[in-house]
């Protein structure tokens, strides 16, 4: 997404470090588009990057507000908790040509 926004500026971006999401800290990454276009999917964006495991653990997207002046409406988030990283998998445990997942087998 960001591949695709940045192609038409208009945002703003801001670091908040030391965020906190479940008990870990985080770097909070936001993304504030001030003015709604056909281009942009969300008003502002929100993204947890775990310090310790350098991935991202919350995301948050919100629409615009309903009227000027009003809250942002959230239209979707997501947290991972408990997560467990080199977990030993293979490259061929993320090839669709992987023989074992059977895609394209009717």
């Amino acid at each position: 997404m960001a591949e695709h926004d940045k192609q038409f500026g208009e945002c703003e971006v801001n670091f908040y470090p030391a965020a906190k999401v479940n008990g870990r800290v985080c770097t909070c990454v936001q993304v504030v588009h001030p003015v709604p276009r056909r281009n942009f999917r969300f008003h502002l964006a929100r993204v947890f990057m775990d310090d310790e495991l350098q991935i991202p653990i919350r995301y948050e997207a919100y629409d615009w507000p309903q009227e000027p002046g009003g809250q942002p409406v959230l239209m979707e988030e997501y947290t991972y908790m408990n997560v467990k990283v080199n977990n030993g998998f293979a490259d061929a445990d993320f090839d669709p040509r992987n023989a074992a997942y059977k895609f394209g087998v009717k």
